[in-house]
């Protein structure tokens, strides 16, 4: 009888231990399970190399959301469909516009929002689509990496030139 009261608290302790590591990864990987999110559609021209799902949404600098599906437009193939989530306590209003930004020197882009002035209405879902889409601005980033190609080929002609 003694023997098995042993293998009882060792089964209850490894029990208790499993259920303590497992809501301790939960605790550290800060799932969605605290709060409620809106769905939102963002249409970026170009790539998006750099940005993946799972990938953080800033609203002026502050993490408010993630990304959950990146793929191509299947009506424009030049641009890109993103969904993110963004906690639904943040009201996205009609004047917030979205950019790409660099995240540090690692490569990895991420969502940035700005504007939302306190008097512009909510955005909506207009008819015809499945979440309400936030409009897309190149970054000054953006900009730079994709005029800096045509500039140095703009120079290297010009040096051939001199030449």
């Amino acid at each position: 009888m003694e023997t098995r009261a042993g293998y009882m608290v060792v089964g209850t302790f490894v029990l208790l231990s499993l259920a303590g590591i497992l809501g301790f990864f939960l605790w550290l990987a800060r799932t969605d399970l605290d709060y409620k999110v809106n769905l939102y559609t963002i249409y970026f021209p170009g790539s998006v190399t750099g940005l993946t799902i799972g990938g953080t949404v800033n609203y002026m600098g502050v993490p408010v959301g993630s990304v959950k599906n990146i793929e191509l437009d299947a009506n424009n193939l030049e641009r890109v469909n993103i969904t993110v989530a963004i906690r639904d306590s943040l009201p996205i209003k009609e004047d917030v516009y979205a950019s790409l930004e660099l995240q540090g020197l690692t490569g990895y882009k991420l969502v940035q929002l700005y504007g939302g002035n306190t008097d512009s209405p909510l955005l909506k879902v207009k008819p015809g689509q499945r979440y309400p889409i936030i409009p897309s601005r190149y970054s000054g980033v953006e900009e730079l990496m994709t005029t800096l190609p045509r500039m140095i080929n703009k120079l290297t002609n010009l040096v051939d030139r001199m030449n």
